[in-house]
């Protein structure tokens, strides 16, 4: 029998209160990890959501009483009691996509919607090149590639290398 924490059942009901007012949403960061097996003890929920529902969030969470903690182009974070809720503004082509292209899977948090290993990847990527003492990151882009070998879209996935400028990094990880 699985329990659920307080914690997750108040990010449940703030998935569903956003999926109420048209939120397209996925999981990315740490939750996400564990979709494609590789586990990391999360200490935030991250998700990727339209830039156009970021005014919808912001009014759903502060009705929820969630403060609003960060807020940028970029990414929001709120934070209500021990739940931390980090937004990633899907604004460019590319972020749209990974959002589109998003696949239900069960999560901890039931039925959602989770970026493809690829974009997970991407992300992992983008947050090692932004700053390259973020090691983690690029052990669970080693172990993302390692456990879900079977299943990896190579020229999607050298595509996120090559707008990195990082396609000798995946090939020393791929050895």
């Amino acid at each position: 029998m699985n329990v659920v924490s307080q914690a997750e059942k108040k990010i449940i009901c703030t998935l569903a209160a956003l999926k109420q007012v048209n939120v397209n949403l996925a999981l990315i960061g740490d939750h996400a990890l564990a979709v494609y097996q590789v586990v990391r003890k999360p200490d935030t929920t991250d998700l990727l959501v339209d830039i156009d529902s970021a005014h919808r969030i912001d009014s759903t969470l502060s009705a929820l009483e969630y403060r609003c903690l960060q807020l940028s182009p970029e990414a929001a974070r709120y934070n209500s009691d021990d739940v931390q809720l980090d937004f990633l503004f899907a604004s460019r082509p590319t972020a749209r996509q990974l959002l589109v292209e998003a696949v239900v899977c069960m999560t901890c948090y039931g039925p959602m919607s989770v970026v493809r290993v690829e974009g997970l990847i991407a992300f992992k990527l983008q947050g090692y090149v932004n700053d390259l003492r973020r090691k983690q990151y690029l052990q669970d882009i080693r172990d993302l590639l390692a456990s879900n070998a079977n299943q990896l879209r190579m020229d999607v996935l050298r595509g996120y290398f090559r707008l990195f400028g990082r396609e000798l990094l995946l090939e020393e990880l791929l050895e």
